[in-house]
């Protein structure tokens, strides 16, 4: 699922825990800005300070209710009262171009917009949103739409969209003959609902007084069909799972249920094996954006089941380029007899790139970043931007990854594989 609106905190919390954490569904939000152009509740920084504040807290939120986030490059100028006047800002094609790359790489079944594309979205960002959304869910099966893309990703055709309604104040565009679920409940593994998960989620957008209370109990969501094959009685009717898709892909199914029925909640590590072998079986399946996603996610399940902990530091805040670069690699395999941490991007004293590791023997290396490290700032403020858009060269950097802090890039270097 795919949700879709203009700036953080705009998104819906609740149907995004409700949709990741009980159904399991993979689910992003795309905020189309860094919301640069809003106040501050909490401090001076404004425009793409502001912007960096946001950032960081709409990344803070999708910590807490499991979504993927993603940006477009589309500036949050200010007030607009029409989307006639935002999608001229926006240069509306550039941003359009980044909500198709999107669809594209992540393939959602399923959009959700936040606002309409009409004045009872409040404004002019608010409409621009879903006026874009619906282009791009007809342009992402449009081989002629930024064929560049196409030769990367593919087309891809969403199965359907949908508006998710609301009552803000005296603003109710629900009705009871809308469709509906219940995304209001309770999440027996980490002991709160939806609701409560979704509250500490909204809470982190704190530049803009956004916290609110937890809530229990039944909490319905409504949804007005805008296109796509909408006639169902559930947003995901009718859609089959990744592996239902191909053979491999039901083999696999068939061993992680295996898997999960004989799990072990006192010693995750007598499922590695098997989890070991699903790996071999994902990675012998064609590839795609979502056969590199599975892949992904196998393996961080291997990792906590054999109780995988790393951290990397640097010994100073801040270096100025050129300068050598001395960190300390800690380790410690804590439900595993034994692995072998491989390595990249750094030097060891003794010229080894991989770490034995055994079960509770903590390990603390020191080491040295090979290579050259420019000087680590926004991507999307690197170049002189108009009002309504930041120029970014590279399309890939349009996902979570708004800052790049140096133990950022260092976890990226070191845990490259696990046997």
């Amino acid at each position: 699922m795919l949700y879709i609106a203009a700036h953080p905190d705009d998104e819906n919390t609740r149907l995004i825990t409700w949709m990741s954490k009980e159904k399991l569904f993979r689910t992003a939000y795309i905020s189309l800005t860094r919301g640069d152009g809003g106040q501050n509740l909490i401090g001076s920084e404004l425009s793409e300070n502001l912007g960096l504040i946001r950032t960081r807290e709409l990344m803070a939120a999708r910590a807490i209710d499991g979504g993927e986030q993603f940006f477009t490059r589309a500036n949050d100028f200010g007030y607009s009262k029409t989307s006639n006047e935002t999608l001229d800002f926006w240069e509306k094609e550039k941003v359009l171009e980044d909500m198709v790359y999107v669809i594209r790489k992540i393939k959602p079944d399923v959009m959700i917009c936040r606002f309409p594309p009409d004045s009872r979205a409040g404004h002019g960002h608010h409409s621009s949103s879903a006026i874009l959304a619906k282009e791009a869910f007809d342009a992402a099966s449009d081989a002629s739409k930024f064929p560049y893309q196409v030769a990367e990703f593919g087309t891809w055709q969403v199965k359907r969209i949908y508006w998710n309604t609301f009552r803000f104040g005296s603003n109710n565009t629900i009705t009871e003959q809308q469709l509906k679920l219940d995304a209001g409940g309770y999440n027996i593994l980490d002991g709160k609902s939806n609701g409560e998960i979704a509250a500490e989620s909204r809470s982190q957008h704190k530049s803009q007084g956004f916290g609110v209370p937890s809530q229990r109990g039944t909490q319905l969501e409504y949804f007005s069909p805008v296109s796509g094959d909408t006639i169902v009685s559930d947003p995901f009717e009718n859609i089959p799972s990744f592996w239902e898709q191909s053979p491999s892909g039901k083999v696999i199914s068939n061993l992680l249920k295996k898997i999960i029925a004989a799990y072990n909640f006192q010693n995750p590590s007598a499922s590695v094996d098997q989890l070991l072998t699903v790996r071999s079986l994902i990675r012998k399946m064609p590839s795609s954006t979502i056969q590199i996603q599975k892949l992904k996610e196998i393996e961080k399940i291997i990792k906590d089941a054999m109780g995988l902990w790393t951290s990397a530091y640097s010994y100073r805040e801040r270096y100025a380029e050129q300068d050598t670069i001395h960190i300390t690699l800690q380790s410690i395999l804590r439900n595993f007899p034994e692995a072998t941490l491989k390595v990249n991007g750094v030097i060891y004293s003794d010229s080894s790139n991989s770490i034995s590791l055994s079960k509770q023997l903590f390990q603390s290396r020191k080491m040295v970043l090979a290579g050259s490290i420019t000087n680590s700032q926004p991507y999307w403020l690197k170049e002189n931007h108009p009002l309504g858009v930041f120029t970014i060269p590279d399309k890939k950097k349009l996902e979570s990854h708004g800052m790049m802090y140096l133990c950022w890039y260092l976890l990226n270097c070191l845990l490259k594989t696990i046997h």
